[in-house]
């Protein structure tokens, strides 16, 4: 993605930030289960390597039983498979970024400004 620059005079040429959403997902017998959701914000003045850490919503959706449950977290089970899987509802994720300048050809910059 391409960083604009804020419009606002006040904002002394920084980016406008980008939001980069992240599924959070776990493999297990060959299936892929989506576990929740996380959105790490990029301001665009990052720069060489850093971690940070972004909380995660759930995405399993808590099913109703006609049995009382002794786990108060939403978990969701794989068919044949005898673990359950689920996230806290207060999970963080820790995201390493890490930042790098982009190499571009100067003549495709030159001919094609589009292009980009």
């Amino acid at each position: 993605r391409r960083f604009e620059r804020e419009d606002d005079a006040s904002s002394q040429g920084r980016f406008m930030p980008q939001t980069c959403p992240i599924n959070v997902s776990i493999s297990r017998h060959g299936h892929l289960i989506g576990l929740g959701k996380a959105n790490v914000i990029i301001v665009g003045e990052e720069n060489g390597v850093s971690s940070t850490v972004v909380p995660v919503s759930s995405t399993i959706k808590k099913v109703s039983s006609r049995y009382k449950s002794s786990i108060p977290i939403p978990m969701i089970k794989i068919k044949g498979d005898d673990l359950m899987f689920g996230l806290k509802s207060d999970a963080m994720l820790r995201v390493l970024v890490s930042v790098s300048k982009v190499q571009t050809p100067e003549k495709d910059v030159v001919e094609n400004p589009k292009s980009f």
